[in-house]
């Protein structure tokens, strides 16, 4: 982030937290709870609206050097992100192109690709190099057989795909102005320091939700208890996304001539709605992913805690530092969180009330939920 608008902030949450405000929406809102249990509505959002939209594969830092791959699903398929020895990064549907077997799991670094079923080797790139027998299938060009690509592209230190594969990709017109603020934060020079995936029993909607909400902080969050400044927060909206600004207690300490001066984010989180369902929370030490996707119906969903810390490199004692970080903020996010979440999640599933409500003190709930709801208007069932 620029230092004039960290400063901006910095002196804007600042100013909330000495007064214990926060930033309020012109009106509180009701939401129709059909909003997050609609069947209809729940499988276009699967099949169409996350299908066709960018959407985060794996920050750059888990797959630095040639060679590096990580298998993760995304919306049931199981998709391979690999780096090429050209320094491309791919990210490739993890299906053999003879009888769909999934050639590669976890995460590494290889050459080739070898599918356990038949032995057909791929390179990082996907392409076939190379199967036993050829003769039996010399009437079938091996270039027209390599690992199915997704549309990809790197950028801002993330790698994003599409998950159908014609339906192209457009980053600079996805990401908007929100994109040259991503491109600030240098992701790209972070170390990856590990990645816990779960099923939480709650509408994706919803879970998403929670990472927009800085109201619940104060009452859910013990283990970072006295970290923050409460639930004080500002809001902005950029394009289709948004930015939610909140405080470390250090800015209690900071007098307002101070804290019009500091340079950087160090008394800020600052947590990034990028449309459909990935939350960047930025803090002076990590930079946290939280990406939500649809589970097996509409009262489930896939909640998975990516941490980068925000350093290029770590000696052995500072990444003994940072693994007990991030031991805290996983807990933070898959325990207190998801604990939250699954109390509402009931709620959501059987609650006779047709309405939620969402409150003047929740402008990002109340921009996703306007956001989403737009796009859900124009579905085609």
């Amino acid at each position: 982030m620029k230092t004039s608008d960290a400063r901006a902030l910095t002196a804007r949450v600042h100013a909330l937290a000495q007064e214990r405000a926060t930033e309020f929406a012109a009106a509180s809102m009701k939401v129709p709870i059909s909003y997050y249990r609609d069947r209809a509505l729940w499988d276009w959002e699967r099949t169409e609206l996350l299908r066709s939209t960018p959407v985060l594969a794996a920050p750059s830092a888990q797959v630095p050097n040639p060679g590096d791959f990580h298998v993760r699903d995304l919306l049931d398929a199981s998709v391979l992100i690999t780096r090429g020895h050209d320094g491309q990064a791919h990210a490739l549907l993890n299906y053999c192109s003879h009888r769909a077997a999934c050639i590669a799991d976890g995460s590494g670094n290889r050459q080739r690709f070898i599918c356990p079923y038949h032995h057909w080797t791929y390179g990082c790139d996907g392409a076939l190099r190379g199967r036993p027998r050829p003769e039996g299938f010399d009437d079938l060009p091996a270039e027209e057989l390599g690992l199915v690509a997704l549309p990809s592209e790197e950028r801002h230190g993330l790698i994003w795909c599409t998950l159908d594969p014609d339906a192209g990709i457009d980053l600079d017109r996805h990401l908007g102005a929100l994109g040259a603020e991503l491109a600030q934060s240098d992701y790209g020079a972070c170390t990856y320091l590990d990645h816990r995936e779960l099923e939480v029993r709650a509408n994706w909607k919803a879970g998403l939700e929670n990472f927009a909400d800085f109201y619940h902080v104060p009452y859910v969050h013990k283990l970072v208890e006295g970290s923050h400044v409460d639930d004080a927060a500002a809001f902005d909206r950029i394009g289709r996304h948004h930015r939610l600004v909140s405080g470390l207690s250090s800015l209690y300490e900071l007098s307002e001539r101070d804290a019009h001066e500091v340079p950087d984010e160090a008394h800020l989180v600052v947590a990034y709605w990028v449309y459909p369902n990935l939350v960047v929370i930025n803090s002076s030490l990590t930079i946290d992913l939280i990406q939500i996707q649809p589970g097996a119906d509409p009262g489930s969903s896939m909640l998975r805690h990516t941490s980068l810390a925000r350093r290029s490199s770590l000696a052995e004692e500072e990444l003994k530092e940072y693994m007990r970080l991030w031991k805290t903020l996983d807990a933070v996010f898959t325990v207190e969180d998801v604990a939250a979440l699954e109390r509402s999640g009931d709620g959501l599933t059987h609650s006779a009330r047709e309405y939620l409500l969402i409150g003047k003190n929740e402008p990002g709930i109340q921009n996703m939920v306007r956001r989403l709801q737009a796009e859900g208007q124009h579905r085609t069932l």
